[in-house]
């Protein structure tokens, strides 16, 4: 056999080593090893910025909720006003906390010092808000002025909490 015939005879052998190849399905551990690499790397990218989402979600969540509560609470005020019912021991330094159940129920309806009287009129006060609202117990305590309008809401959800208006 001359050289050229053999070098002809080696590239054959090569070409049909690369055919089979070819023909061979699936992936090479380094090809693998890289595609999850690159997954790896995409998820350490993106991962802080979905839990900094969510901490936003959750605090304009607890916002909402105190700027509702403000509303709603300065609301029913107005309406015992109206109907000429005397709301007792409002002050600002005596808030009203309502700690309510995930179930929309009231667990207790007091003041910082004590001394409500009328807890039941207060109690009215849980019509007022939507049990579906609540994902644990929340407490809102709520703030007024003697001439009964409400200064001040924060709404605390586990270790979470936000004021309106702020």
């Amino acid at each position: 056999m001359t050289k050229d015939a053999i070098e002809g005879k080696d590239r054959q052998d090569m070409e049909k080593r690369m055919m089979r190849k070819k023909d061979e399905k699936g992936f090479t551990l380094v090809e693998l090893i890289i595609v999850i690499a690159i997954i790896a790397m995409l998820i350490a990218m993106i991962a802080p910025n979905l839990t900094k989402f969510l901490g936003t979600a959750t605090e304009t969540t607890l916002k909402a909720n105190a700027k509702t509560a403000y509303t709603s609470v300065n609301a029913w005020v107005t309406q015992q006003r109206v109907a000429g019912v005397a709301l007792e021991n409002i002050s600002e330094t005596n808030p009203l906390i309502v700690k309510l159940k995930a179930d929309g129920s009231a667990l207790e309806v007091s003041s910082a010092s004590g001394g409500y009287n009328q807890i039941g009129l207060y109690s009215q006060m849980l019509e007022l808000f939507n049990a579906g609202e609540f994902k644990s117990t929340t407490q809102l305590h709520i703030w007024f002025t003697s001439g009964y309008t409400v200064t001040k809401v924060v709404w605390y959800e586990g270790n979470d909490s936000a004021a309106y208006p702020d």
